[in-house]
């Protein structure tokens, strides 16, 4: 995953994370991770329960974000193990 840091880093620093989120798939589970930013992250509850399904998992898919500034960059380009690059496949 350090490959992706990089391009997470873009996400989060452009705000693309506050619409788009970063998906998590593992087993049973799909888990969205966005991001906020500004004086909106002073005063957000985060939470912080445990995401139940996936324990069994044997495998996981990381499914990042393609915003037109970094798809059309080539910036949004991946080649590690376990991520993908555009929208998540439906449940």
């Amino acid at each position: 995953m350090s490959a992706a840091e990089a391009v997470g880093r873009m996400l989060i620093a452009g705000g693309h994370l506050n619409k788009h989120p970063v998906t998590l798939v593992a087993g049973k589970v799909h888990c969205e991770i966005t991001t906020v930013s500004g004086a909106a992250a002073l005063t957000l509850e985060e939470n912080l329960n445990p995401v139940p399904g996936a324990a069994g998992a044997d495998d996981f898919m990381i499914y990042l974000p393609s915003p037109a500034p970094l798809h059309e960059s080539g910036e949004s380009r991946c080649g590690w193990a376990r991520s993908a690059v555009g929208r998540c496949p439906a449940r």
